[in-house]
């Protein structure tokens, strides 16, 4: 394997939102890809506030084929602010998926940050401002990687007669 994978999206269409209290963050943005019929897309400029987050860091682990996997997730049930939060949505098995990684800090300042867990207990506090960008005539495609053992996103060309070959 090269030093990158790539994919070429032949558009982007941006779609600013606000996820609404009381949401599951994961399921908020899933609801938001089904009305817009978006299956390729960033995650982008997101900001707010949670209830609730499940974060989990990678760490050490000599039996790995990368030599690291993911520790337990970390569940913080407080009011804090979403300072960052950036990701990528894609499909597995036929089913839209989420990755998203971020910054929380509680009410002291403590940050909290790494990988979001799409366990249905992200939770919103008041609001999570985002945009969406839909990624046109790509795919993000995530799968098993044996070389890593992680489950990793990887980009796809897509083909649309009406929109031609990649580099027309």
């Amino acid at each position: 394997m090269g030093t990158f994978e790539a994919a070429t999206p032949r558009g982007a269409r941006r779609i600013a939102v606000r996820i609404t209290p009381g949401s599951d963050l994961f399921q908020g943005i899933r609801d938001v890809c089904r009305h817009f019929g978006i299956t390729c897309a960033s995650v982008e400029s997101a900001l707010g506030s949670l209830a609730s987050a499940t974060v989990v860091c990678i760490s050490d682990d000599s039996e790995s084929p990368s030599g690291a996997s993911y520790k337990e997730p970390t569940h913080i049930e407080a009011p804090m602010e979403l300072v960052a939060l950036c990701g990528t949505v894609g499909a597995m098995d036929g089913e839209t998926s989420i990755h998203l990684h971020g910054t929380v800090a509680l009410d002291e300042k403590t940050p909290y940050c790494g990988h979001l867990v799409d366990d249905g207990k992200n939770t919103v506090l008041a609001t999570v401002e985002m945009q969406i960008v839909e990624l046109i005539g790509m795919n993000w495609v995530r799968r098993h990687d044996p070389e890593t053992g992680f489950t990793l996103f990887k980009p796809e060309d897509s083909r649309y007669p009406d929109i031609g070959e990649p580099g027309r």
